[in-house]
């Protein structure tokens, strides 16, 4: 598994997390989660929907914001927002393809976009492990 990646955002190491048979990032300081793709097709449960998710990934640039690092390839990331939800969700994306970068709350709109039942297993296990009360 080698030695887990560093936060993009605050540098901790984060802790891999096993959901469901789905391992993810995530950092315990500021509650962010870096999914790679498979990840995500994991917690979505449906290639096609996540295909939908990718595509729907529009480039959004951010006036003076400062691009992070991918934690993996440490190359700086887009800002894109994962359409078509309302309030927009804006989060990370690798240019090379690696993955999403999340920061806290992010995933749980997401998911709750994606057609997923706020009761499905995932948001059950998403609850118990962030205790994600809608942040």
């Amino acid at each position: 598994v080698g030695d887990g990646m560093d936060c993009p955002v605050c540098h901790n190491a984060m802790v891999t997390l096993e959901l469901a048979e789905i391992e993810m990032d995530h950092c315990l300081a500021c509650g962010g989660i870096w999914l790679d793709r498979g990840e995500l097709e994991a917690l979505i449960g449906d290639p096609d929907r996540t295909q939908e998710v990718i595509q729907s990934l529009v480039p959004t640039p951010i006036p003076n914001e400062r691009r992070r690092g991918c934690p993996l390839c440490d190359k700086r990331m887009d800002k894109v927002t994962v359409g078509p939800f309302r309030p927009e969700v804006v989060v990370d994306r690798c240019p090379a393809g690696e993955g999403l970068w999340l920061e806290r709350g992010k995933l749980r709109q997401i998911l709750a976009g994606s057609g997923l039942a706020p009761d499905s297993k995932v948001q059950t296990l998403l609850r118990d492990m962030f205790g994600l009360e809608g942040h």
